[in-house]
């Protein structure tokens, strides 16, 4: 199960913390293409999530959708 998450502000190597529905999953932000990021979990819903950027207050929702 692969979720994506775009935003235009993160930096690569970002780390990061996706919190939503109950759930939380910590990642790093890649440098990918077009601010995308592509994560591997398992049974993580679709939905909003809030984007925390670790160490900061610093915050962002954006909305998973599995591919």
């Amino acid at each position: 199960h692969t979720v994506r998450v775009s935003s235009s502000t993160m930096d690569h190597g970002t780390p990061l913390l996706f919190d939503g529905l109950g759930r939380s999953v910590q990642g790093n932000w890649p440098d990918l293409v077009n601010g995308s990021l592509y994560i591997d979990v398992r049974d993580l819903p679709n939905g909003i999530y809030t984007i925390r950027i670790l160490g900061e207050a610093t915050q962002a929702t954006g909305r998973f959708v599995k591919e």
